[in-house]
């Protein structure tokens, strides 16, 4: 992805989905998808893979 900025800050939450639809800004964010733990997107960082599966440390 080429953005044109220096810095680029992922976020990730930890949530309970407990109804309605995911709403994004068009504005600030590209795209947004729901993964459950066993089915994470090919290409993560594997320090970010780890985080959501519990295990930092690697």
């Amino acid at each position: 992805m080429t953005s044109g900025y220096k810095l680029r800050v992922e976020v990730a939450y930890e949530g309970l989905h407990t109804g309605g639809n995911l709403k994004i800004d068009n504005f600030e964010i590209l795209e947004a998808q729901w993964f459950s733990t066993d089915s994470l997107p090919e290409g993560m960082q594997d320090s970010h893979r780890r985080l959501i599966l519990g295990s930092p440390q690697g």
